[in-house]
């Protein structure tokens, strides 16, 4: 399916570009126009689009931005990420992977039914994990197992021009540490442009199991 673009004369606009907190957007500070992705060449080719045409994009992965980083986009763009839903783990790679989409509900029913383990997530099972992880992704698990963005060992990220980039090596590795939240401005000004996490992997060696959920 191609990237489907909702614009304001489409009934489902007013929706789509709020967030869980309705206080945002400010009825100036609206975007023009919601990008809707199914797979991370359509996320690839939105950011692409969007900065050509002068358009300021915003990420969403779930909605659950209490603050007004996305919504409040005066005539930009949202990237509406919630399609990328996939857990399931790729041929010849990781035992575990998230799509940037998947809430925390389905992550943990997924990850426990095939595999059970989980991962120190929240408690709200409708946040999506690609702002979650990003943005530290603490729970009610974290004092024991750490912060979910400990578990995270590479991330494919879409930057402008480029269709894909596998970034690995955990929080070593400057595009890693962009993903995380944790380079500085200079770092992150040269190793990469717009970055936006499409899907996070993660490692089994510290991997643990549960008895129930």
């Amino acid at each position: 399916m191609a990237i489907e673009i909702v614009s304001t004369g489409d009934l489902r606009f007013d929706r789509l570009s709020r967030g869980q907190n309705a206080r945002f957007p400010e009825s100036n500070d609206r975007a023009s126009r919601i990008a809707l992705c199914d797979n991370n060449d359509d996320v690839a080719e939105a950011v692409q689009r969007f900065v050509h045409e002068g358009l300021r994009p915003t990420v969403r992965s779930g909605g659950h931005c209490y603050e007004d980083f996305v919504d409040n986009n005066p005539g930009g763009a949202i990237i509406d990420l919630s399609f990328l839903t996939g857990t399931t783990p790729p041929a010849n790679g990781p035992k575990y992977r998230l799509g940037a989409g998947t809430t925390l509900g389905q992550a943990y029913s997924d990850l426990y039914t095939r595999d059970l383990v989980i991962i120190p997530g929240g408690t709200c099972l409708q946040v999506g994990a690609g702002g979650h992880v990003s943005g530290g992704g603490y729970g009610l698990l974290s004092r024991l197992h750490g912060i979910n963005p400990d578990w995270v060992t590479a991330a494919d990220v879409g930057t402008v021009d480029t269709r894909e980039t596998p970034a690995s090596g955990g929080p070593t590795n400057t595009m890693m540490r962009t993903c995380y939240g944790l380079a500085k401005e200079e770092e992150a000004a040269t190793s990469v442009s717009s970055p936006i996490s499409i899907s996070t992997l993660y490692r089994r060696r510290r991997a643990r199991s549960c008895g129930g959920m």
